[in-house]
């Protein structure tokens, strides 16, 4: 389903019941074969959602009624729209897979830049995963965007001392509540294996590289990498994020392709 937002920076979204089954590992649906329940609704611009977006309720359907009641809310999570007047939301079911182990739902959201009423690929700014969690309880992926391309690869050609690609603009961790775990994916490759690729997360408005998020490869085919957690060495404020493309030797190129981002957990 895909939904856009085309006035007053709000989503005017038709109300979502999304009934997912969380299952043990004796067949049953949640505690005490109860379904896990995901429920979603529209947000006004707020507190909550600065442009509007979507409000995310959590739980289990204690007494079997297939409708996530009020009082079997066990969490609040909010999906916000970006700024812009051409913004759209995708909600899908996201099946059992390295995503969600147990299956859940993917929202995706970015700004409509070619006018076509479809959100592509290369237009999402913010994908999110609403996760089935063990016994009827629920996680929360949150991938942001730095830089995404729909087709080829970028190159850059022996810089030793970094290339500065891609934006993430204005993020600050403090905006994220309950998130404890924040990781840097760039997709990238070398373009001789002898020699290491290597990408960092680069704090644009500071100047630095975000400690502990070099990540490296000596792969000639471009893949995704994952750093350590980079929560605790992120700084205290908004900052401007984007990639930064070095290589150890000055004749070898490092290749960027597809869609780089960060990822946010939270429980």
């Amino acid at each position: 389903m895909q939904l856009s937002k085309l006035k007053n920076s709000f989503y005017y979204i038709i109300i979502i019941s999304l009934l997912l089954a969380c299952k043990g590992e004796d067949g049953a649906v949640g505690p005490s074969g109860l379904n896990s329940l995901i429920q979603t609704s529209t947000e006004s611009a707020g507190s909550n959602c600065e442009f509007g977006g979507l409000k995310v309720d959590s739980g289990i359907d204690n007494n079997s009624n297939g409708i996530l009641d009020s009082d079997e809310i066990l969490k609040t999570d909010y999906v916000c729209s970006v700024a812009g007047d051409n913004s759209l939301v995708n909600i899908e079911d996201e099946d059992a897979g390295s995503n969600c182990t147990n299956g859940g739902i993917k929202i995706e959201s970015g700004i409509d830049k070619d006018g076509n009423g479809t959100l592509d690929d290369s237009e999402v700014q913010i994908t999110r995963f609403i996760c089935n969690g063990i016994d009827g309880g629920f996680d929360e992926q949150i991938r942001l965007t730095i830089y995404s391309r729909n087709s080829g690869e970028f190159g850059n050609l022996g810089s030793t001392t970094g290339y500065i690609v891609g934006e993430l603009i204005n993020f600050d961790k403090r905006n994220w509540v309950g998130v404890d775990s924040i990781v840097f994916v760039p997709k990238f490759r070398t373009g001789n294996a002898t020699y290491t690729a290597f990408t960092d997360l680069y704090d644009e408005t500071n100047d630095v590289v975000i400690n502990n998020s070099t990540v490296s490869t000596n792969s000639t085919s471009a893949t995704h990498v994952i750093s350590t957690n980079i929560f605790d060495d992120l700084p205290e404020q908004a900052i401007d994020l984007s990639i930064q493309l070095r290589i150890e030797n000055s004749a070898t190129t490092n290749w960027i392709s597809g869609t780089s981002y960060i990822m946010l957990y939270r429980n």
